[in-house]
């Protein structure tokens, strides 16, 4: 039970550093064939702190959350694996999951989510 507990929390990590190495270098403009070996050390340091404080913040978010909130979380996110979803509706559960996120760091006063939540904005 331990190790499946444990392959499921590295390999979380392990994809979110995927979509921050991605995320950071889009924003700059960047592709892979134009990285040094040390451009990707540095690349996948910051995805890594990235990935590992996105983590953290959300592991805070939903211990914060109330039992009403939880059951929305849970419903946002199983809407969100309908492999049948228009990019429209798509677009709306995320930004229902954005209000849920930002209704719960307000209420919490939790900088380090707001923080990530700027940060999900403004990959849009």
């Amino acid at each position: 039970m331990i190790g499946n507990w444990a392959n499921a929390a590295s390999m979380s990590l392990l994809t979110e550093m995927v979509g921050w190495s991605c995320i950071i270098l889009f924003s700059q403009g960047r592709s892979t064939d134009q990285l040094e070996k040390s451009d990707w050390k540095q690349l996948l340091s910051a995805a890594k702190q990235h990935a590992s404080d996105h983590q953290k913040a959300n592991k805070v978010m939903l211990a914060s959350m109330t039992k009403q909130e939880k059951s929305q979380f849970a419903a946002l996110n199983k809407q969100l694996a309908n492999t049948n979803l228009t990019a429209f509706e798509k677009d709306s559960v995320f930004q229902s999951l954005l209000d849920l996120y930002a209704t719960v760091a307000q209420r919490t006063k939790m900088e380090q989510t707001e923080t990530i939540l700027n940060q999900t904005h403004n990959r849009k």
